[in-house]
């Protein structure tokens, strides 16, 4: 298959298949409680009841179509074609299964596709995001966002809000869940941030929470919660930063890690733990660059006043 066909597929065709998929596997499994395989609940991280069957349901839809694309879904190991493949697709079924399970925040259902069989996040072409409260709808092809509210008839282009160039005016969404260590390095890394924002969001929901800023209801989105543990690495992944590429590529947003590096050729490695920036326009980037590069003076100046 050639560059040019791979572009010719109806991702957004394959996209809502995808996602009716999903939902179905989902069904099975009410929202209202917590409902992790770990039955101790220790690990909010860990793999919940839905996962299996979403997985499963999957692998089996990918299996009977053999597309020519190395699949890697979160819940489960990669489904691969070997180095011949075209193009590949990154999916999380449940972005924010803890909020899923307990019905609240609004998790999504994210897609990213990627030219080549072993890409960079500059591959990125085009993705899809869909709320699982909300119902709305986000998505990106032929280098465009688009924006579909859950009582909209149609889409609308979308693109983030590069007026608001001060954190003093802009509306950040800063995220410290997943347990006490999180929030205690979210706090020694960003915390300050918060403190400085015209006003803070955070239900969790990496995917929608970007969605929301490519569209101009935020401005910044910060993850600072990754963290060194007995069993490895802890905190926000490579799928949670899926959105920031495959809807907010065409939308204008930046994307760079907590020192202002861009990840466009970093590889994709979806449970790679990485902290993240995203933010609509290089002058709000260089203002929480300057604050999280002073964030522990900040901390103490206010907390222990002289």
């Amino acid at each position: 298959m050639s560059t040019d066909a791979v572009f010719a597929y109806d991702f957004v065709h394959l996209s809502h298949t995808i996602r009716e998929l999903i939902l179905r596997g989902l069904s099975l499994f009410p929202s209202g409680s917590l409902q992790l395989l770990d039955t101790q609940g220790a690990d909010l991280k860990g793999k919940h009841r839905a996962d299996e069957q979403v997985y499963g349901a999957l692998a089996q839809f990918f299996a009977a179509h053999q597309l020519p694309a190395n699949i890697y879904i979160e819940s489960g190991p990669p489904l691969l074609c070997g180095a011949e493949a075209e193009f590949c697709i990154f999916i999380d079924p449940v972005d924010g299964s803890v909020n899923r399970d307990l019905g609240v925040g609004d998790p999504g259902i994210v897609i990213a596709y990627a030219t080549g069989s072993a890409p960079q996040f500059q591959d990125i072409f085009g993705g899809y995001v869909y709320g699982l409260r909300s119902h709305d709808t986000y998505y990106a092809t032929g280098g465009r966002s688009y924006y579909r509210p859950h009582d909209a008839a149609h889409a609308v282009e979308i693109f983030c809000d590069r007026r608001v160039t001060r954190l003093q005016d802009a509306i950040l969404y800063y995220n410290d869940g997943y347990g006490q260590a999180c929030a205690r390095h979210a706090f020694q890394k960003a915390g300050m941030l918060s403190l400085l924002a015209k006003h803070h969001n955070g239900f969790d929901n990496a995917g929608v929470e970007i969605c929301q800023l490519c569209r101009g209801a935020a401005h910044l989105r910060v993850e600072a919660r990754a963290h060194p543990t007995e069993g490895g690495m802890q905190g926000s992944d490579h799928a949670n930063m899926l959105a920031a590429f495959a809807i907010g590529k065409g939308a204008g947003v930046l994307v760079t890690d907590l020192q202002g590096k861009s990840f466009a050729q970093s590889p994709i490695e979806v449970d790679r733990v990485q902290d993240f920036i995203c933010v609509s326009n290089e002058k709000l980037l260089h203002e929480t660059l300057t604050i999280l590069a002073r964030n522990q003076e900040l901390l103490r100046e206010l907390l222990l006043p002289e």
